[in-house]
Order: structure tokens, then C-alpha cells, then sequence
């Protein structure tokens, strides 16, 4: 459950403007729509001319229409958005990692390395 909410999350501020944003060269969106900016209760023109565009996201979120219901135009979106959340994860988890590391250390010292010697002052190589 809390993978679906962190995915939600990063799918809401990021990974819809990285799909759905302006184009950049035809490819990516671009960060227009960064944090659900300009995203409400009027429709978007362009995808869904007839629904509010906050609920076309949370539609798009559900993985609606994609590969593997018809419509193979959008498999590239869905890549996009996989790629964008993955990196977005990536960065996290390095970010995390390396301001743990600051602070303490995140691997036991060559010495420590045997855990039975510190733990229980046991040795395995006798």
C-alpha cells in the first residue's frame, strides 16, 4: 500500500507533466505541469476535452488505455513515466544514503568485519 501512495505521489508531481506537459521536440513533456500546476477542474483540450483534467490524471494514474487495452500510442507515455519514476526513486534513495553516510557509518570497519567478534567476542577463525 505505501508503494502505490509513493507511486501516486511521484505519478501527481511529476510524472503527469513529464507525459501530458507541453512537448519538448515530440518526445517528453516538459515541466509545465511540475507540483499539479495549472491542473483543476477545467479539461485539457488536447487529451480529454469532455472530463476535468484532475480527473484525467487520476484516470491516467490507473494505467487507463494503455498497451494493453488497444491502444499502443500511449506505450511510450507509460515508458516515460516508469523511467521518470524509477530515476525520481533512484535519486531519493541515493540522496537518503549518502546524508546517512554523513552521519553515520553506513559499513562496519575492516576490523569489525567478522560481527561474531564484536557481538560476542567469538572469533570464527580459530
Amino acid at each position: 500500500m505505501a508503494v502505490f501512495a509513493a507511486v501516486s505521489i511521484v505519478w501527481s508531481l511529476l510524472g503527469y507533466s513529464l507525459v501530458f506537459g507541453g512537448s519538448v521536440g515530440g518526445f517528453i513533456g516538459d515541466l509545465s505541469r511540475v507540483g499539479l500546476a495549472g491542473v483543476g477542474e477545467a479539461p485539457n483540450a488536447e487529451y480529454a476535452p469532455k472530463i476535468p483534467e484532475v480527473l484525467f490524471l487520476a484516470f491516467q494514474a490507473a494505467g487507463a488505455d494503455g498497451l494493453l487495452l488497444g491502444n499502443p500510442s500511449l506505450l511510450v507515455s507509460e515508458l516515460i513515466g516508469i523511467v521518470a519514476v524509477a530515476a525520481y526513486s533512484f535519486a531519493g534513495y541515493y540522496a537518503i544514503l549518502k546524508a546517512m553516510g554523513m552521519v553515520t557509518r553506513l559499513r562496519v570497519t575492516p576490523e569489525e568485519e567478522s560481527l561474531d567478534s564484536v557481538e560476542l567476542g567469538e572469533s570464527l577463525d580459530e
